[in-house]
């Protein structure tokens, strides 16, 4: 007959069996705590998207900026609807911008409030079409707290002509009082408003008044001053913005672009397909990415 085998030990004595039991609790809460379910972590940002496509200014703007009776017609344009003056404010090695910030300060035409905008940008891989390049951008932006739980600043998606953009801006306001229509204040002023009323992302940025030293002592790029006109391109709502300003594409002096909105990316991807075809039928597309901030603070 087959005998089963016990374990004839002596059994621990009492305090060693309350130690080891002990031991056994200790370690199962630890484990416990190892494979905790981590914290909620906020949904990424829920961006909107813009098209920005350049235009010749050659063909399509006459003497002053103004727009030929023939682009007119095909954009559909109605008086224009309000002037932009704007500058920009960095150091002279544009420290703010190798970091992936800008700092714009504006004012429309008779409005009592300058605008002061603080905007982060992220670069986008590919051509701006690919679902997952975005989401790449969303992710990094959201490592850096630029979430859907951030309430100051706007997500938005610049889709130009092969490269697209995902910028967050924060937008503040100072006293425009004494100010003439479109006129910005003086150097001294701009930089006194724009380190008073400097978030907090990017008083945080590298050491300690890193942001704030520059711009108390910033170069001031531009001012450019935009005039835009509402219109209507290959059946979509568009903008046309011209501004002078230096080295502008086209070689006239002028920076011409349409804009339009878009509620999500396929809809902004077959948007800018639209505007780029309604445009190279007619000969009038520069082939190049319209993004004016880097322009401004390239030849200023």
């Amino acid at each position: 007959m087959t005998r089963v085998h016990r374990n004839n030990a002596p059994a621990a004595p009492r305090g060693d069996r309350r130690r080891l039991r002990l031991g056994i609790v200790t370690a199962t809460a630890a484990l416990a705590v190892s494979v905790a379910v981590p914290a909620h972590a906020a949904d990424n940002a829920d961006p909107g998207f813009q098209v920005k496509l350049l235009v010749d200014p050659t063909k399509t703007l006459g003497a002053g900026g103004t727009p030929l009776a023939t682009a007119d017609t095909a954009f559909g344009l109605g008086k224009a609807s309000g002037v932009e003056a704007a500058e920009y404010l960095d150091s002279t090695s544009r420290q703010l911008q190798n970091q992936g910030w800008s700092v714009r300060v504006r004012h429309d035409d008779n409005d009592d409030e300058v605008k002061e905008t603080y905007k982060k940008r992220y670069a986008i891989a590919g051509d701006g079409t690919d679902a997952d390049a975005l989401d790449d951008a969303l992710d990094q932006a959201a490592d850096d707290s630029f979430d859907a739980d951030e309430e100051d600043y706007e997500a938005q998606v610049d889709l130009s002509y092969n490269q697209a953009t995902l910028d967050f801006s924060d937008d503040k306001k100072a006293d425009a009082k004494g100010l003439g229509s479109g006129k910005l204040p003086s150097a001294a002023d701009a930089r006194d408003d724009v380190v008073d009323d400097l978030p907090g992302k990017l008083d945080d940025l590298g050491s300690k008044d890193f942001a704030a030293n520059i711009l108390a002592a910033a170069h001031i790029y531009g001012p450019v001053v935009q005039t835009n006109y509402p219109g209507t391109l290959a059946g979509h709502t568009v903008e046309l913005q011209i501004t002078p300003m230096h080295g502008a594409p086209g070689g006239s002096g002028y920076w011409a672009e349409i804009s339009a909105d878009a509620k999500s990316l396929p809809a902004a991807v077959d948007l800018r397909d639209d505007i780029v075809d309604a445009l190279n039928s007619r000969g009038w597309l520069i082939p190049q990415n319209a993004f004016k901030t880097e322009q401004i603070l390239a030849t200023y």
